[in-house]
């Protein structure tokens, strides 16, 4: 799991189970039907977390607060957002 704007993460280790049919995968189904789901899902991964560890970008280490860095990469996903936007313009 990542939040790219802070560049920050989470790695999890664990054990992953794929369900593709059977009383646990129509009890998950139904589950996520009960709460409004109405997409169609063919697989469900369930996963046994057994370690959970906090990734930290590097770029902490030179001092940088985490409202710094996402100021940073939000100028940098706009600055690409703005070219992308201009290159397209006829």
């Amino acid at each position: 799991m990542a939040n790219h704007g802070i560049r920050s993460a989470i790695s999890f280790k664990g054990t992953a189970a794929i369900l593709s049919e059977g009383p646990r995968f129509d009890e998950i189904i139904e589950f996520y039907r009960r709460r409004g789901s109405t997409t169609v899902k063919h697989h469900i991964v369930l996963v046994k977390i057994e370690r959970a560890a906090p990734l930290i970008s590097p770029v902490y280490n030179l001092g940088h607060s985490e409202t710094q860095v996402s100021a940073r990469w939000r100028r940098y996903w706009e600055k690409l957002w703005y070219h992308r936007m201009d290159s397209e313009t006829p």
